[in-house]
């Protein structure tokens, strides 16, 4: 990787963690990472908020501030039990980098449950799987 792309991967993360704790954007609708006040964070929202049942999708789950929060289908849901930001696996040169989030599939249960399931070989340990559901919650801002 060249000194000039990590530099730049280096400033868009500390821009992320630096602004993201402190103002919300709205989800974009096209599968793109969009932040939210639940901690610098990214999620990637399908393109429509309508989620089908059953249907598993890509998504990043927001871990800065521990699993706590997501915003998935216009609806902020909340794990039934809250886990610590969990420890990444770095690559066999001792690399890695830092996002926020963790990437798997998260598929709507039903009404009231979102299943998330961690992409095996990114975290150390657990959870690897994360139920959550609806909240009428503002997700505070990072303690």
């Amino acid at each position: 990787m060249s000194t000039g792309f990590r530099n730049a991967c280096l400033l868009v993360v500390a821009g992320t963690l630096l602004t993201g704790c402190a103002r919300q954007v709205e989800p974009v609708d096209q599968g793109l990472p969009a932040s939210s006040s639940a901690g610098a964070t990214t999620e990637v929202v399908p393109a429509t908020s309508e989620a089908a049942v059953g249907v598993a999708v890509p998504f990043q789950l927001p871990t800065h501030c521990g699993i706590k929060y997501a915003r998935f289908a216009d609806k902020w849901w909340r794990a039934e039990q809250e886990s610590p930001d969990p420890r990444r696996v770095l690559a066999a040169d001792g690399s890695g980098s830092y996002t926020g989030s963790v990437p798997g599939r998260v598929v709507l249960v039903d009404e009231r449950t979102l299943r998330f399931t961690v992409d095996s070989g990114v975290i150390e340990g657990g959870p690897t799987e994360v139920v959550l559901h609806p909240t009428a919650d503002q997700p505070p801002l990072c303690d």
